[in-house]
This record gives structure tokens, C-alpha cells and sequence, in this order.
């Protein structure tokens, strides 16, 4: 008899353990499926910045590791004597160097400072569908970066 007392009881806990499992399922799916949703940040390292235009008063484009484009809103008029091929000189406070977002990026052009409003990384259609002479993919001004021996890089 001990053994189907025991069968019973194991029986029993199973169904008492089964609606409480299932209760907690929805909030646990629910929690998946926004962490699902959410974009992971794309982010980059200034290091890896290769280009770099301007694309107007307010946009600067950058060609990262020579395979992605971000794009770049800035506020004020820090870019409106500036030209296409005018030098930008970026530096990160985020983590090791690296952008994910606006507070990580500092952007100077002809001595002013930019307030960054936006960084995102464009899709291949959006950089497909820009002016040539605007994607920096296309440029050879800039941030070109050239390994030495030693190690080192120069610009």
C-alpha cells in the first residue's frame, strides 16, 4: 500500500503544482515578449569609425568598420559653415569608447561643440537610397585609418 500512497500523493502534487505553474507562464511570456521586442542597442567604437560626411545642417553621416553607416542629428548650428569634407573630431563617453547612444558621443566640427540629438545605425535601403556623394562608404576624406609597423595607427 505504500507504494500507491505514494503514487498518490506524487499524483496529487502534480495537479496542485500544474495550475500554479501555468499561472505564472503568462506573466513569464509576457516578460519574454518585451524583452523580444525591445531593439538591442546598436552600438560602435570611435576607433572603428573609418569616414565620416556631412550631409547637411544638422546630419553627419559615418562609415563604421567600412560596412555600416550611422547617421548622426545634431541641434544648433554647429554644422552650418561646415562643408561635406570638413574634418569631425568625435570622442565617447560611453564604456571602452564605444556609442550606443546621444550621451555617448562628443562632436566637435571647426572648434564648435555639437549637441547630438540621435545616432542610428541606417539599413542598408536608406544608405542605398542617399545621394552618392553623401555616404561616406563612398568617400576617401576622413577618418581613414592606415596600419604602421609597430602596431600603431596613423591617420
Amino acid at each position: 500500500m505504500k507504494p500507491a500512497l505514494a503514487l498518490a500523493a506524487a499524483a496529487a502534487m502534480a495537479s496542485f503544482a500544474a495550475p500554479a505553474s501555468r499561472a505564472a507562464d503568462p506573466a513569464q511570456a509576457s516578460v519574454q515578449a518585451e524583452v523580444a521586442a525591445k531593439p538591442a542597442p546598436e552600438c560602435f567604437f570611435v576607433r572603428d569609425i573609418r569616414n565620416q560626411t556631412i550631409g547637411g545642417n544638422h546630419v553627419i553621416y559615418f562609415n563604421v568598420r567600412n560596412r555600416e553607416t550611422y547617421r548622426i542629428d545634431v541641434s544648433g548650428p554647429c554644422l552650418a559653415a561646415a562643408g561635406p569634407s570638413d574634418r569631425v573630431s568625435v570622442d565617447s563617453h560611453g564604456a571602452g569608447g564605444q556609442v550606443c547612444g546621444k550621451l555617448d558621443l562628443e562632436v566637435r566640427v571647426l572648434g564648435g561643440r555639437c549637441i547630438v540629438e540621435n545616432v542610428s545605425k541606417m539599413t542598408p535601403q536608406e544608405v542605398a537610397a542617399m545621394p552618392r556623394r553623401s555616404d561616406p562608404q563612398d568617400l576617401t576624406l576622413g577618418f581613414h585609418l592606415k596600419p604602421v609597423l609597430g602596431g600603431g595607427l596613423t591617420h
